[in-house]
């Protein structure tokens, strides 16, 4: 078996920063999977992508499964038309294995043969060796910060010398009392609090920029029902997905709420989760004669983040709190809502955020469907018709497109 992969087979997805105005360069880290989030952020992407605003070289799955999330990432990115931006797979994050993905993992269940990924931390290396340029890589963190600790304690003065600004979907405020940016508890951070931790801290020492989109920034800019509708009707096959994972989840909340506080049924949920905040929180409404939810509002919280990438979008859309570390700007977004009700979202105009994002998710999404897009960038054109058909015309030997080389075999469950 081959666990590193050879170097030949990688030449072609690491030239993407090569590419004349191709846009700032970014490397994602991922746990897609978890929920519609991120599927929905790489819908972003790919317009921006398309626009040559950002240039992904490249994604990492982390958080257990992290395999699985790979694969997921990989069929993504396929339909998305972003079929050269390579995968690797990242640590377990500190999650656990026992977890189950939603339902979007139908689409990488007949490619599991085909698919091979490098380890995360390779992939990175890799590409931070061929950019040229210093401090030019913008490293964008959707998930756990194990992979990027990881790879700082092992690689910091590759990561040092290329990195611009590692951008951070999780929780922070600047501590007064220690003079930094520190992280506090949310889902991200508490997968591996050490590693977060560690991160804040060397960025900072090492005059590292730092940008935090938190929870309460998503929170400040919900999307009505129709966001939902707008995807189911774009025909994309990811899209209208996307949106029914949306139903099948909410639809297992809602049952979770409406049961008895004390049965198993209600697991995960406190006392306070209960049916009345749920309807407020998601901008419910309710059938009257079957008691069911209906026109549920989304919270989107990767696709903050890809803006926050782009300084002209940063500057239009978010009032981040900014403070000087060292000399070195380091911004968050969001705070929870102060005690007379005002708000502290970091949304500069919710509405103009609103039509901002649902243009780019439009966009990208119809893109992907356009094959001449597809021959005029010399790529093959997506369609939704079969993810299966989108891997197999991209076959290449045992690899995808130069992704590679991370086999669901026992060799690569011995390099966990």
């Amino acid at each position: 078996s081959n666990k590193g992969g050879s170097s030949t087979l990688n030449e072609q997805p690491y030239q993407r920063w090569k590419k004349k105005d191709g846009g700032d360069p970014v490397i994602i880290i991922t746990d897609i999977g978890r929920d519609i989030d991120d599927a929905i952020a790489f819908m972003e992407l790919a317009s921006l992508e398309r626009m040559c605003i950002l240039n992904p070289l490249g994604v990492i799955a982390t958080v257990a499964p992290e395999l699985e999330r790979a694969y997921l990432a990989r069929v993504t990115l396929d339909s998305l038309g972003l079929s050269d931006v390579p995968v690797g797979v990242g640590s377990d994050g500190g999650g656990s294995a026992e977890v189950k993905l939603n339902s979007l993992s139908f689409l990488y269940d007949g490619e599991k043969k085909l698919l091979r990924f490098e380890p995360g931390i390779d992939l990175m290396k890799h590409i931070l060796m061929e950019v040229e340029d210093p401090k030019s890589v913008k490293l964008v963190c959707l998930s756990s910060l194990k992979d990027v600790s990881n790879f700082m304690k092992q690689e910091s003065d590759l990561f040092c010398s290329k990195i611009r600004e590692v951008l951070i979907m999780g929780s922070a405020e600047y501590s007064e009392e220690k003079q930094r940016i520190m992280p506090f508890s949310g889902y991200n951070t508490n997968l591996d609090w050490e590693s977060a931790n560690f991160v804040y801290r060397e960025c900072q020492e090492r005059s590292i920029p730092t940008s935090t989109v938190t929870r309460h920034a998503a929170h400040g800019c919900p999307f009505p029902p129709s966001f939902m509708k707008m995807l189911q009707d774009t025909h994309h096959l990811l899209a209208i997905e996307v949106r029914s994972v949306h139903v099948t989840e909410m639809d297992k909340l809602w049952a979770k709420l409406k049961s008895h506080r004390d049965t198993p049924e209600r697991q995960g949920l406190t006392p306070t989760n209960d049916c009345e905040s749920f309807l407020n929180f998601f901008r419910l409404q309710v059938c009257d004669s079957c008691n069911q939810w209906k026109n549920s509002s989304s919270y989107i919280y990767g696709s903050l983040v890809f803006l926050h990438c782009v300084d002209a979008y940063r500057e239009m859309h978010f009032s981040p709190k900014c403070h000087l570390v060292k000399g070195v700007l380091h911004r968050v977004t969001g705070e929870p809502t102060a005690e007379d009700g005002s708000d502290r979202s970091g949304i500069a105009n919710r509405e103009k955020l609103r039509v901002e994002i649902q243009r780019m998710i439009q966009q990208g999404l119809s893109l992907s469907l356009t094959a001449s897009f597809g021959d005029a960038y010399g790529r093959k054109g997506s369609h939704t018709k079969s993810l299966s058909n989108i891997v197999e015309k991209k076959t290449k030997g045992n690899q995808i497109d130069g992704s590679n080389v991370y086999s669901n075999n026992n060799d690569a469950k011995a390099m966990k």
